[in-house]
């Protein structure tokens, strides 16, 4: 059995006081603290992209990709390749819709 004082990862073993010395911050630590959050949320909104519209094809090959890696863990369960074969047919069927040419007359309908 390990000796937990010798293998003590730099936790610190704290009193009623020692924690409300930790968690209480001055003031103005506080503030500066709320400024310099905002400053980083700022940062990450500037380098995030928006979020883009994943088209059919894109999904179809994601969830292939996906099922394949799927197939080959020794933990795969029967059921997730099952629900994972009915969500790329599903994007396969949404994709060949989507390319399917459309009549011209289908385009005027009658009133």
């Amino acid at each position: 059995m390990p000796n937990l004082r010798n293998d003590d990862h730099g936790y610190e073993h704290l009193n009623v006081d020692g924690i409300i010395d930790a968690v209480s911050l001055p003031e103005n630590s506080c503030i500066e603290a709320e400024n310099e959050l905002g400053e980083e949320l700022q940062d990450v909104e500037e380098i995030v992209a928006p979020i883009k519209t994943v088209s059919f094809a894109e999904a179809f090959r994601a969830l292939l990709t996906v099922s394949q890696w799927l197939q080959e863990q020794p933990e795969a369960i029967p059921y997730n390749l099952s629900l994972l074969t009915s969500l790329k047919d599903l994007a396969a069927s949404k994709w060949l819709d989507a390319i399917k040419q459309i009549d011209i007359t289908n385009f005027f309908k009658e009133k």
